[in-house]
């Protein structure tokens, strides 16, 4: 048990008891509805009725340990992570006087062991009531002496009045949405965050949620509201998105009170009451500031008192100064699946695999194609198909409900808009959409800016523009930095792709010059090796949007050979292959077949095929390269003699010893 402020009676100096109640802070409330069941027909120790302010309070808890028969702890896994707590219930574990009686659903076993515990988790008041009052109808043999069957040594706690049980939501209560019968996963995060707000730690008290927009976040204190409400004395939802929904909140609070200052014509005294008013409550309560912004216009709502929780959403994640930072991400590809087949349970598990891999496993757009396939009688495999030809009409499209209208495409509309403002930051976030979406290396922008266009070049010439750039975008989510790297949701990059318009193919162009000029394999220099390595996803990526809008061949020809040299050194031949065939094919095309830059391309292709041991398709492709550098080079050129190097070297491989060494004196010559 740990130390509170509470100003109840002591109960007499010499203490007898059946049951010393066990709880940490966190769960005073189910301690005090569990006391309040047992007290007509056992004598009962709590601290919050019998522990009066001033005394000398681990005198008392050690008097209310040897004097009580039994321990019954309040099990729930902040109760087990208490130092105080764990001192209390490890003795009587040791004395066999431990009654476990767990109100919050985990598994103790680790812990506990074998040892059995009272449960009432997912019980209504008067289960609870019987299950506990059954389960100790029969006690064990006491370790102590009967009483003297005299005058009551211990007299019932001063309390007058049944605390509420801790299952039902408090009676204050204002949160806006329903409990999301859909809710799925999210099981670590939910059990992470409770357990910060009840750690002992003042620091705990203030979460920040923070990520996407359609991650998820609301969702995830919605949840925490329905689950943990029963511990708090209220819970009070602010809509935080801007000031006035911050004061008409407050303002509606103060009216829930009974607050003379609620009718007051400045604000600011409504505000400063209810703060007030909150600071006097002896029972925490669970504050939830909703898609908060920035940390100057939330400070003033926010309690003084650490007894309260509070929860901020925000896709903002600045928000060290005020609050612990929670980053929620998409879900799991087994949550996402999960998700898929609560909502389409005939639906292939695999089917549901590959579309939450279309998505990138975010929760709104798993929603939306949830709605869309009930409203439409479609399944999992229709659903894909359609989201594959028609992703930017799906993407606008809302889920049909009432509680969350909202579409992927609207819900980021406005962080798109605000980013404007910042030099540089929408064309930073047009850039990245035909990039890979992770680990794009933040020093590809300056290294390489002479390949990026020139508005966008200006920015990231200049450190601290770049830096707030980078930071317009972390504000609002649409970028998310680990380490020296950015990444950008798949779906961000779907819908700024799909508002580039006319735009499109010029920064598609942008992104596979950039690539291209960064690119450092050098096949006789291995440090290139490893940086080379770290950007053949996001050469992929760039070529394949150019390549859909059919602009940028020429460079993308380079960049492809580039990218296949490397993975053939690599020996990754079966994904160099058809890049290099790619290659060969825009050269062909964009050049004409007889052009000394196929010749190039034949060579690397014919190089390849050789190192699987394919000579015999290799060498057409060296003759047809031998040709085109002599057709293009006067016969000395040093150009011929590689070509002739190597035609040389694939007939000595086939043992055409003869064949080979005129070529060789050629190439020497």
């Amino acid at each position: 048990m740990e130390p509170d402020d509470t100003d109840n009676s002591p109960v007499s100096d010499k203490q007898t008891a059946d049951f010393f109640i066990s709880y940490t802070q966190a769960d005073r409330r189910w301690a005090e509805w569990i006391a309040w069941q047992l007290q007509g027909t056992y004598r009962v120790i709590i601290q919050a009725w019998d522990f009066a302010p001033g005394t000398n309070f681990l005198a008392k808890m050690d008097e209310a340990l040897q004097g009580s028969g039994r321990t019954l702890l309040v099990l729930t896994p902040a109760a087990l992570s208490s130092r105080y707590v764990r001192e209390e219930w490890t003795t009587a574990l040791q004395q066999e006087r431990l009654v476990p009686v767990r109100v919050v659903k985990f598994d103790p076993a680790r812990l506990l062991g074998p040892r059995s515990y009272i449960d009432l988790v997912g019980l209504d008041e008067a289960g609870a009531r019987e299950t506990l009052l059954e389960a100790l109808k029969t006690p064990a043999k006491p370790d102590t002496p009967p009483l003297f069957p005299g005058p009551d040594p211990v007299p019932l706690a001063p309390v007058d009045e049944q605390p509420p049980y801790p299952g039902a939501l408090p009676p204050v209560w204002n949160v806006p949405l329903r409990r999301n019968p859909n809710f799925t996963g999210r099981v670590d995060l939910l059990e992470d965050l409770h357990a910060a707000l009840s750690a002992d730690r003042p620091t705990a008290v203030t979460q920040a949620i923070a990520g996407l927009g359609g991650i998820g976040k609301t969702q995830l204190v919605v949840e925490y509201a329905y689950r943990h409400g029963h511990e708090y004395a209220g819970v009070w939802w602010w809509r935080a998105e801007a000031v006035s929904g911050l004061v008409s909140s407050t303002v509606a609070l103060a009216e829930t009170l009974g607050l003379p200052e609620a009718e007051a014509q400045d604000l600011s005294r409504v505000v400063e009451a209810v703060r007030r008013r909150l600071g006097q409550e002896r029972d925490p309560w669970l504050l939830v500031f909703d898609n908060a912004t920035e940390m100057k216009t939330l400070a003033p709502h926010l309690p003084q008192q650490q007894r309260h929780h509070v929860l901020i959403t925000s896709r903002n994640p600045a928000w060290g100064a005020l609050a612990t930072v929670l980053s929620v991400r998409s879900f799991t590809r087994k949550e996402s699946v999960a998700f898929l087949l609560q909502r389409q349970p005939s639906a292939d598990e695999t089917a549901a695999a590959e579309l939450a891999d279309d998505l990138g496993d975010l929760p709104l757009a798993l929603e939306q194609a949830a709605a869309y396939m009930e409203q439409s009688g479609a399944t999992l495999t229709d659903y894909r198909g359609r989201y594959r030809s028609h992703q930017t009409a799906l993407l606008a499209k809302g889920t049909g409900g009432t509680d969350y209208p909202a579409s992927v495409a609207t819900t980021w509309a406005l962080n798109v808009e605000a980013i404007t403002s910042v030099p540089g930051a929408s064309d930073l976030l047009r850039l990245c959409a035909y990039l890979a979406p992770d680990g794009i290396p933040r020093g590809l922008f300056p290294e390489n800016a002479a390949a990026l266009p020139e508005r966008l070049a200006t920015v990231v010439s200049a450190p601290l523009a770049f830096d707030e750039a980078v930071a317009a975008l972390r504000h609002y989510s649409l970028v998310e930095v680990e380490g020296e790297t950015l990444a950008v949701h798949r779906l961000v990059q779907a819908v700024t792709r799909a508002q580039a318009d006319t735009d499109g193919p010029a920064w598609a162009e942008a992104a596979v010059a950039l690539v291209d000029a960064a690119f450092p394999y050098q096949q006789d220099k291995p440090p290139s090796w490893a940086p080379s390595g770290a950007l053949v996803a996001h050469a992929l990526a760039a070529v394949a949007h150019v390549e859909t809008a059919g602009v940028g061949l020429r460079p993308t020809s380079h960049l492809l050979n580039q990218v296949g040299l490397y993975l053939r050194s690599q020996a990754r031949f079966a994904e160099a292959e058809p890049l290099m065939r790619r290659a060969l094919a825009i050269d062909e095309a964009s050049y004409g077949a007889e052009h000394p830059t196929v010749a190039t391309s034949l060579n690397n292709l014919a190089g390849l095929l050789w190192a699987t041991n394919r000579l015999a398709e290799a060498e057409p492709l060296m003759r047809r390269a031998l040709a085109l550098a002599e057709a293009s080079y006067s016969a000395e050129h040093p150009t011929v003699a590689t070509s002739l190097n190597n035609l040389a070297g694939l007939l000595e491989a086939t043992n055409r010893l003869a064949e080979a060494e005129p070529l060789m004196r050629r190439a020497l010559a």
